[in-house]
């Protein structure tokens, strides 16, 4: 919701402050996705090669770069199972 800040969680859904009219409305939701502070995080120590870091898990940046990342990282992925099917 543009102009809002979420203020609470709750089992009824999130309470959100409206900037405009200083009222309080609570709307349901079945997820809450809550973004922090832009900053890489460190990789988890995995040997799994279907496992990669990518956006700003590696250094922050634009949304573009992000996505060719991931375009990226889902062809590898895919690849490597193509490939380990054909194997077993």
């Amino acid at each position: 919701m543009p102009l809002c800040t979420a203020t609470g969680i709750g089992p009824e859904g999130v309470a959100v402050a409206h900037h405009t009219s200083g009222g309080m409305t609570t709307m349901p939701a079945d997820q809450v996705v809550v973004v922090g502070e832009r900053r890489p995080r460190t990789a988890p120590d995995c040997t799994n090669p279907l496992v990669l870091t990518v956006g700003d898990a590696v250094v922050p940046r634009r949304v573009a770069h992000a996505i060719a990342e991931g375009r990226e990282a889902a062809v590898r992925i895919a690849s490597a199972l193509r490939d380990g099917m054909h194997r077993g």
